[in-house]
């Protein structure tokens, strides 16, 4: 069976964008809900148990225990990212580059590597408007734009650590050898399949990943500057959506439509030196919130008699991400100062005048230290040989547009998902602590509209893994989630 793209991967309203998160939110995060309406009572109460911690509905008799579970899978415990980013921008047209490199430690001792790439075109408006009285100044400015992103990655799963090491130095020397004898530029070619031909025979699983999606924004900020003194307060709405397909070296496929909402507001303070050519400081204090949903279908790829490959439905995994990160920023910055800001003619009563945004060229260096926290909640259901399950799925990932009995449909919605998470479902819940740090240095350049733009920056960003659950969908008994290990599996982590 293979399941048809969202009405929204065609251009669908933003409601049906929203769509997605809205089920999850009824559903999934109802975190010490009293679930009433025309659920059953044993619905109602296994529910509340899965999601609260609180007191729930009382329920039916209840249910004989469980055997005792299965080892845990493996989980992840840490991980460490390096990104490189580039963008230009000219008039209202931007273009980014990004490279990741992501090293990723697992409790069973597996070391897995990601290499990910992202190109983002997009475009954006930048204006802004100010109040002036002698050597004090308000200014308000407001932006907003839309970027259209495609992203490839690969991720690499190795036995450990050694033998990452050990596929790296192999991939090296056979790369030199290509390139050698070849040449450049055919070598090089060759030399991009050559990591895949090298897993296969090491033994070594990998999974290609490909997507698209997009990413809309709006901000404002609010400033205020009297002589050498500047202070400055905004936020920034941010929404995003992806769609992307993964191939597996073990012959699956898995399909992944992914929706997220941010809101970041920020602080800033700013002095500057008596020297025009000397660099003003700065510090950058801000705190954002996120929370989204992730919906993955996993495919087996079977061939059938005739030689033709079929996709057939396997799992169905249901990710909810919220969160909550600060960060504290140190910049340098430099004011090429060409000439004054010109202002409109027209005085105020009050004595001070109006003037259009109109700054001289900037550049900065700077340095940021930031952390918080993640928390996401993991829901498998097994989709094979269950049409039912299937169905309820699809529904899920397409959902409907909204218009007369749009309300109701939703509701619908929520319960068919509800009862199969409690019959099928296999719960777990993550969270994670975040570190990150970055230095850069950027240049822009914003006569009245922002014209011009130059960004180079490197981040480092580590999570650890702090707490971990796991929940029987049908008693709602939750117990920590000891992560399996091979070499001892009565460790929670290595």
């Amino acid at each position: 069976m293979n399941m048809e793209c969202r009405p929204r991967d065609k251009g669908g309203s933003k409601i049906e964008y929203a769509a997605l998160i809205a089920v999850v939110n009824v559903v999934v995060l109802g975190l010490n809900s009293t679930f009433a309406g025309s659920w059953p009572q044993k619905v109602e109460s296994s529910i509340c148990r899965i999601f609260s911690q609180g007191s729930c509905p009382a329920g039916e008799a209840a249910l004989p225990q469980p055997p005792p579970p299965p080892p845990d899978p493996p989980c992840t415990v840490a991980d460490t990212s390096v990104e490189k980013t580039k963008s230009v921008q000219v008039l209202l047209y931007s273009h980014k580059e990004k490279e990741k490199k992501v090293v990723i430690q697992r409790s069973d001792g597996e070391v897995w590597e990601v290499d990910g790439s992202e190109n983002r075109n997009g475009i954006h408006v930048e204006t802004g408007i100010g109040y002036k009285i002698n050597d004090k100044k308000t200014g308000l400015t407001i932006a907003g734009g839309n970027e259209w992103s495609k992203t490839a990655s690969t991720t690499w799963k190795f036995a450990n650590e050694a033998q990452r090491q050990a596929f790296h130095a192999e991939f090296e020397r056979q790369r030199t050898t290509l390139v050698k004898s070849k040449g450049p530029l055919k070598g090089l070619i060759e030399a991009e399949r050559l990591k895949y031909t090298m897993a296969d025979q090491w033994g070594i699983k990998y999974t290609i990943s490909k997507g698209t999606g997009t990413n809309g924004y709006i901000n404002g900020s609010l400033s205020f500057s009297a002589g050498k003194v500047k202070a400055k307060v905004g936020g920034i709405y941010e929404e995003t959506h992806e769609v992307g397909t993964t191939t597996t070296s073990e012959n699956e496929e898995i399909k992944t439509f992914m929706s997220k909402n941010a809101v970041t507001l920020g602080a800033t303070g700013e002095a500057k030196t008596e020297n025009k050519w000397l660099p003003s400081f700065a510090l950058q204090a801000t705190k954002d919130w996120s929370d989204g949903s992730t919906v993955s279908i996993t495919y087996d790829i079977v061939q059938t008699p005739d030689g033709k490959e079929v996709k057939v439905p396997k799992t169905a995994t249901i990710v909810t991400d919220s969160g909550s990160n600060h960060n504290l920023n140190a910049g340098a910055t430099w004011e090429l100062k060409f000439k004054d800001p010109k202002s409109l003619p027209t005085p105020s009563p009050a004595g001070g005048q109006w003037e259009l945004r109109k700054d001289n060229p900037e550049g900065t260096l700077s340095y940021s230290k930031g952390g918080g926290g993640n928390a996401f909640t993991h829901i498998e259901i097994s989709l094979q040989g269950d049409p039912h399950a299937q169905q309820v799925i699809q529904k899920y990932i397409a959902p409907p547009a909204a218009g007369a009995g749009y309300q109701g449909e939703m509701q619908s919605l929520a319960d068919e998902l509800a009862v199969l998470i409690q019959e099928k479902g296999k719960i777990s819940t993550l969270s994670y602590d975040r570190d990150s740090s970055k230095k850069g240095a950027d240049f822009g350049f914003t006569p009245g509209v922002k014209i011009a733009g130059l960004e180079n920056s490197t981040e480092t960003v580590r999570t650890a893994l702090t707490d971990a659950r796991i929940v029987d969908p049908k008693t709602g008994v939750s117990r920590p989630w000891i992560c399996r290990t091979d070499r001892d599996p009565g460790t929670s982590r290595p």
